[in-house]
């Protein structure tokens, strides 16, 4: 994972968009997902529920093709979707109790 969101017209990586000619580091092909994501947020800012919610549609939809994409040897960021971790313990999980030896199984 990187950190580096831009690059700058001379190639070098940075963390941020701060100058006129610095493109993201996401493929030109994909880059109109930036647009999706802007106008749902502008839809969301303005309280018109149905086109932020359609506008959030196509950008949920768009970042699904784009998580799905996979390109072997290609040498290039990826869309790695996070996922929730279970909050709650495990079923089977023993610990180290079959490593010692106690005479209660409360101690």
């Amino acid at each position: 994972m990187t950190t580096n969101l831009a690059v700058t017209s001379a190639g070098v990586e940075q963390t941020s968009m701060s100058n006129d000619t610095d493109e993201p580091i996401v493929p030109r092909a994909m880059r109109h997902a930036i647009v999706f994501h802007a106008v749902y947020q502008y839809y969301l800012f303005l309280k018109d529920d149905t086109r932020s919610t359609e506008a959030k549609g196509e950008y949920v939809d768009l970042m699904k093709r784009i998580a799905g994409e996979t390109n072997v040897g290609e040498d290039r960021p990826q869309f790695i979707v996070r996922r929730k971790r279970r909050w709650f313990p495990q079923r089977f999980d023993v610990g180290d109790r079959f490593d010692q030896l106690r005479d209660r199984w409360w101690r």
